[in-house]
């Protein structure tokens, strides 16, 4: 989850700098070489959505919990947001691409601070039973020392 919000802030940064770019050309030809660059983005765009898509499909498999459900949901909200800057590059609207890259971005990385707080809790709790489960065979062993 951490790649992918990574990629899509360098992303996010590519079209903001191409978009400087696009504004600041004065040939025609320096216009049509970035947005050349800029279908380049759209492309690396699609394929952001495509991993998008194998990690939400991990999340829905079997094995994993309910809890993952919310995350699923969450994650398909942030795929949409990478749909929609995909299709606003394919149009050209590069201010609408980096706003929906922008909240896809932002999903990523509330959904990786998720996963992270989730397996810091489940850890703590692990501890806490084996702690337990330690106290348990200690107060065993003293009552059979006792006898």
């Amino acid at each position: 989850m951490r790649e992918l919000a990574k990629r899509q802030e360098d992303l996010n940064d590519k079209i903001k700098e191409l978009q400087a770019a696009l504004d600041a050309a004065k040939t025609e030809e320096q216009k049509k070489e970035i947005e050349r660059q800029l279908k380049r983005l759209r492309d690396e765009q699609r394929e952001q959505l495509r991993n998008v898509d194998e990690l939400k499909n991990k999340l829905d498999k079997p094995e994993h919990n309910q809890p993952l459900a919310a995350e699923s949901k969450k994650l398909e909200e942030t795929r949409e947001n990478i749909r929609q800057a995909s299709d606003a590059l394919e149009k050209g609207q590069t201010p609408q691409a980096l706003t929906a890259g922008a909240r896809a971005e932002t999903g990523l990385d509330k959904l990786r601070e998720d996963f992270r707080k989730r397996t810091a809790g489940r850890f703590a709790e692990e501890v806490r039973d084996l702690l337990d489960r330690a106290k348990q065979l200690d107060e065993r062993q003293q009552a059979i020392g006792k006898e």
